[in-house]
């Protein structure tokens, strides 16, 4: 089966066999030519694809994939307890599916890209939500959108909380509130719900750190996962 994930800024394709991904590869927005050229190599009979791009861009995806289910469209395996179930971003879903197939007791999902999202799947497999803020970019532009003399900065590499110059005061704060945010959400939801499992994803979540004595397993394709175990469900 071909998985499609199609986010904000990047877009993963995954052949999946047998739960396990048997060819990976990135494209950006302006690398669509090569995409297309990916997706002849291979010989595959299903796809599906989440996508939270715009629906004309969305609709140019689909139209390059065989027997293409579209998330939106799809039986989703998980009980779902949110207010506002028609906005909820198919990449959070996928993420939770995944979780609830991998683990059975209740589960945590960071996925840390252009956005930080949480979400929590309770014991009994009902999804209740979580949060969304933020990701390192996004605070990045803010500072230098809102602002009159703050520079863009692009770095993501560790840096001391005090910093000595404007740039590392930016640094600093951007990568070190986000790196707070997440000890401190991490420490409510163990707080408040006991046997938790914390399963960590996205592109930016390399640039953080996570004490393995919260149960706490990071799994780099986590939302092809979910897709995947999505398809199989609607087979």
């Amino acid at each position: 089966m071909l998985i499609v994930d199609a986010g904000n800024s990047r877009i993963k394709v995954a052949l999946i066999k047998d739960e396990k991904i048997n060819q990976f590869s990135v494209f950006s927005d302006s690398n669509l030519e090569r995409f297309e050229i990916f997706l002849k190599q291979f010989e595959y009979s299903k796809s599906i694809i989440s996508s939270v791009k715009s629906g004309f861009d969305t609709q140019f995806l689909k139209s390059k994939l065989k027997n293409c289910l579209d998330l939106k469209d799809a039986f989703i395996p998980l009980e779902i307890d949110y207010i506002t179930e028609n906005t909820l971003g198919s990449d959070r879903i996928a993420n939770a599916v995944a979780a609830k197939f991998k683990a059975h007791n209740n589960v945590l999902v960071l996925d840390i890209g252009t956005c930080i999202k949480f979400d929590f799947v309770n014991e009994k497999g009902i999804y209740e939500g979580g949060s969304i803020s933020p990701g390192i970019q996004l605070r990045y532009r803010s500072l230098n959108d809102y602002t009159g003399a703050l520079p863009l900065l692009s770095v993501t590499s560790k840096i001391d909380y005090l910093g000595k110059s404007t740039h590392e005061c930016i640094q600093s704060g951007v990568l070190n509130g986000i790196q707070g945010e997440l000890n401190y959400l991490i420490d409510s939801y163990n707080q408040k719900f006991s046997d938790l499992t914390i399963f960590v994803t996205g592109g930016d979540a390399l640039y953080f750190d996570y004490s393995p004595k919260n149960n706490i397993f990071v799994v780099e394709n986590l939302t092809l996962l979910g897709l995947s175990y999505i398809l199989k469900a609607n087979e």
